[in-house]
């Protein structure tokens, strides 16, 4: 391979390294952010639901449950 060629492409492999780590930092800022939205999204789906009569399953119940995917028979 020729000198130049090796030159382009280590610039290039550099080039998309740190534009990964850009959108990697960028996406590890934003995730509290998305938390948050998607939680206030969330309940407000929730009181929607109950409004119309519906009885609603609390999402910290289902982080409590532990146990196997499939039930024995």
């Amino acid at each position: 391979m020729r000198r130049r060629a090796k030159r382009d492409l280590i610039t290039l492999v550099g080039v998309v390294a740190i534009l990964a780590a850009i959108v990697g930092i960028n996406t590890y800022m934003r995730l509290e952010g998305l938390k948050e939205k998607f939680e206030a999204m969330r309940m407000a789906k929730e009181k929607e639901i109950e409004g119309q009569g519906f009885k609603v399953i609390k999402w910290e119940m289902f982080r409590d449950i532990q146990g196997k995917r499939a039930p024995k028979f």
